[in-house]
This record gives C-alpha cells, structure tokens and sequence, in this order.
C-alpha cells in the first residue's frame, strides 16, 4: 500500500473531516461499435453546516491531475458546466445541453469539482446520468449513508482559503518522519469539523 492509498483511506474514514476542493474521478472507456455519452452530472446536497473552527490537515506530497474533461457543479445555482481539454482555455459548455461523448474505441477521464458557499461544510451525492449504446445509465457517488464530503478552499477564492486559515492550526503529514508537522505557509487540503 503507498502513502497515498493510506491517507485517502484515512480521510475517506473519519465522519468529521470534510475534504477541501475534492474531486470525484471517473473513467470513460467504449468499445469499437459502442456510443457513451454524459448527459447531465447533479449534486444532491443532504447537509450543509457552517464552518466555525477546525484544524486543518493536509497531504502535500500529491502529484495533482490533468482531467480530459473538468466537470463543476454549482450546488447553490443547481448548474453543472464542463470543459475539455481540446477547448480553449476559458471556454465551457454548460450540461445539459452539452455533453461529453466517445464512439469507437476510445478512453478518456473526467474529474467532478464541486462550487458551493464558502464557509460552510457539506454533506451530498453525486448523480451522473449517461447513455450507453442508447439506454439511460445512472451513477450514484455517495450516499445518505454514506455521504460524500466537502469545503472550499483556495480554488474558490482568495477569501476561502484565508477563512480556512483563520478558523485554526494546520498540519501536515511527514510520511518520513511519520508525525504532524506544523503547517507554517500555503492552504490546507482537509478540514475536521
């Protein structure tokens, strides 16, 4: 197991920490004669609570990502847009209309990031709705069980990460020396409640 498999296991494990800007990946893949096609990508929000302290703990060891496309769903305007690498810069579609799509043998990644109100910790699911050779498929990431969790952070703004900041200590993990580190400057990724 590598140190990442470790922490996300960690993360992913405790009920009252609420991870900072995450993502959810997902994978496309089509066989020669198949059609896919992401219709609609949602978030169901089940709690929203407001953030007031927390200790900040983070893992800044990670390499990052380069999705094929970045899906952002706005759960406070309940939009959801895209854009993919073969765009320019700035430019996204909104979804629907717009939809990712692959025919042939082909395989591409997506990551789905959250805009939501700073300064509040959430608790939600992830629908996406695709079309595979013509029939609808529904994905459901989270739970009411199981809910995924989140919070902005420095992406969201320059208030967001200055808030997270303010609301207490951070830590990072020294996988080397295998303690706490004191967080001394830059934004944390995870945030207890």
């Amino acid at each position: 197991m590598n140190h990442c498999t470790e922490w996300a296991d960690w993360i992913h494990g405790e009920k009252k920490i609420y991870p900072v800007d995450p993502y959810v990946s997902i994978g496309l893949t089509t066989g020669a004669d198949d059609i896919l096609a992401v219709r609609n990508v949602t978030a169901k929000v089940f709690r929203r609570t407001l953030a007031t302290n927390a200790t900040a703990v983070q893992c800044t060891y990670g390499g990052g990502f380069s999705p094929g496309h970045l899906v952002v769903v706005d759960t406070v305007r309940q939009k959801t847009r895209f854009h993919s690498d073969d765009d320019e810069e700035d430019v996204y579609h909104e979804m629907p209309p717009g939809t990712i799509t692959l025919h042939g043998l082909d395989h591409e990644s997506a990551e789905i990031v959250f805009e939501s109100q700073e300064r509040y910790l959430y608790e939600g699911m992830v629908t996406i709705t695709a079309e595979v050779n013509g029939e609808q498929q529904i994905i459901e990431v989270g739970s009411a069980e199981a809910p995924l969790r989140w919070t902005l952070g420095g992406t969201a703004g320059p208030a967001g990460g200055e808030f997270l900041q303010s609301l207490g200590p951070g830590y990072d993990w020294d996988p080397t020396r295998r303690t706490w580190v004191q967080i001394t400057e830059g934004l944390p990724s995870w945030v207890p409640r």
